[in-house]
């Protein structure tokens, strides 16, 4: 056994072998990251009812607080709005008077 280019290598030592050992090693670390990485971001088969009812309960708590704040910043965006068009039809002279 040989290290060669990041990967353990077994085979022989002439450079074409290492080459193909070497590209067989990486591409079987690759795949074999992606599996985990999968296995991760697909969520933890090892949680307890209790851990997941608590991790459900965050993600509902996480959706209202999303929906308040979005309810929130359209009000805030109508309000904001409706004061730049009741500033553009204020006369220019200043006045809330109409012109006599």
């Amino acid at each position: 056994m040989s290290w060669q280019g990041g990967g353990l290598v077994c085979g022989r030592a002439d450079e074409r072998g290492i080459q193909e050992d070497s590209h067989r090693t990486r591409a079987w670390l690759d795949r074999t990251a992606v599996v985990s990485l999968d296995c991760q971001m697909s969520g933890n088969p090892h949680l307890t009812s209790r851990q997941e009812d608590s991790r459900s309960a965050r993600q509902e708590r996480l959706a209202k607080a999303l929906r308040e704040n979005l309810h929130r910043r359209k009000e805030q965006a109508r309000a904001q709005k409706q004061l730049r068009s009741s500033q553009s039809k204020k006369p220019e002279g200043g006045s809330s008077e109409p012109p006599a």
